[in-house]
């Protein structure tokens, strides 16, 4: 069990609140994005040559639409093995 779990989800809650620990993050990124449209419009066109593509063919090619595993552990192997195989291609 997490030892945050109290913090993100309450003691008898089964749904996970709003804000996460890492919530400062978010918007610190969220702020920076919003104050310089440059920067924005640059950080969209770099993710949009770079990672869409690999997602995309992850996605189409190597069948990871869906992970039919059990556990987080089995799941990250998973999306592990399709991504190594990608990157020997």
């Amino acid at each position: 069990m997490c030892p945050l779990r109290e913090q993100c989800c309450g003691k008898t809650t089964k749904f996970k609140k709003d804000d996460s620990i890492h919530k400062e993050h978010y918007d610190r990124m969220h702020q920076k994005l919003n104050e310089n449209p440059a920067y924005t419009k640059k950080m969209v066109r770099v993710r949009s040559k770079t990672v869409e593509p690999v997602i995309g063919t992850l996605v189409n090619f190597t069948n990871v639409k869906r992970v039919n595993t059990r556990g987080i552990k089995n799941a990250n192997k998973r999306v592990l093995m399709a991504s190594l195989t990608y990157n020997l291609n």
